[in-house]
């Protein structure tokens, strides 16, 4: 279901040919382990450190996660009404949620076992994001969606972005935000500097939709259909420079980047798979059959669709390995059967 303009969501159709098509394979070298297998359905995994979060509608839409470290699995958010879109940095989640009259952002910090108000104002509040020290989202209170965020630390709200036009599907890392304006009538991509006050454009006006940014250091990545079909591209603040990353004529979906790491999905073979692409040795890799990915770096996890959908994950190989840049095609072509996942246990 796509809601509001900062929506991640992928259409129906989708997930309809993921899970008919999708046999919960991975690549031989990545690690690949169950983290969620519990019946219903699991989405939207991201990946922070030792905790995942994910949306899980198995006994209504509510908010769960894991830490990877005891392998536990418990309930981040379970009240009423639905809570979606969850994002984590460090040991805060956030998600939005609509227990109230409006759909508002909370967040949960797993450290305190404490849940956080972020924004419970009038008017909608999507999408939210965190890097664990400021919280940026999709904001309806001015009737038109603008950009917001919250400093963690210091309890406090600030606008980005509250121009004439639409903006939203914001990231966030460090000193660098991130979102989709459309006040130009096409969307483009611009950024802000906390550190600095100062907005700026990525992308030139280019009549293409852009959608799922995300930022790591000085790189942004996101989904380009400039060729006419999705694909992956990056921008890199520093320089200036903008590059392709993925642009396969498959059907790619849900990029994600950590470091010099970055991940999608495509169907490039006819099956909704895992790529990893490292920017620093240009070597693509297969991951694991699957979609949704999400990376911190050392980890990668993504809805499994072998029986159900449920969150799987794999340890990233080091850097310096020969299997990031040879593991991909030959893993394509002997899949091997993975073990049987875990359920949920208490925290």
């Amino acid at each position: 279901m796509k809601k509001g303009i900062g929506s991640r969501k992928w259409l129906g159709g989708v997930f309809l040919l993921a899970l008919v098509l999708g046999s919960g394979q991975a690549a031989q070298g990545f690690t690949r382990f169950p983290i969620c297998t519990a019946p219903g359905s699991q989405v939207a995994p991201e990946v922070s450190g030792k905790y995942v979060v994910w949306r899980d509608d198995s006994y209504g839409e509510d908010i769960w996660g894991s830490n990877l470290s005891t392998g536990a699995v418990f309930p981040v958010c379970t009240a009423g009404g639905f809570q979606d879109n969850p994002s984590i940095g460090g040991t805060i989640a956030v998600w939005d949620d609509d227990r109230g009259p409006d759909r508002n952002i909370y967040g949960y910090d797993m450290a305190r076992g404490v849940e956080l108000p972020i924004c419970v104002k009038s008017g909608r509040q999507e999408m939210p994001v965190t890097d664990g020290n400021v919280v940026v989202w999709a904001d309806y209170r001015n009737s038109n969606w603008d950009v917001y965020a919250y400093d963690l630390a210091g309890h406090s709200e600030f606008p980005v972005c509250t121009k004439s036009g639409d903006q939203g599907r914001p990231a966030v890392d460090g000193n660098l935000i991130a979102w989709v304006d459309y006040s130009s009538g096409v969307s483009q991509i611009r950024g802000y500097r906390l550190d600095t006050h100062t907005e700026f454009p990525i992308t030139s006006v280019v009549a293409s939709q852009k959608e799922d940014l995300h930022i790591s250091g000085n790189n942004v990545v996101w989904l380009d259909d400039r060729l006419g079909y999705p694909a992956v591209y990056g921008y890199n603040v520093a320089t200036g420079t903008e590059f392709p990353i993925c642009t396969n004529p498959g059907t790619v979906h849900s990029p994600d980047i950590s470091g010099n790491l970055v991940v999608w999905s495509d169907a490039r073979d006819g099956i909704y798979s895992v790529y990893a692409f490292n920017l620093s040795t240009r070597a693509e890799s297969f991951v694991s059959t699957g979609g949704q990915p999400a990376t911190d770096g050392s980890t990668i996890v993504w809805n499994d669709w072998g029986n159900q959908f449920d969150i799987y994950g794999a340890a990233v190989p080091e850097p310096g390995s020969a299997l990031l840049v040879l593991l991909g095609l030959a893993a394509l072509r002997k899949r091997r059967k993975q073990p049987s996942g875990t359920s949920r246990s208490s925290k």
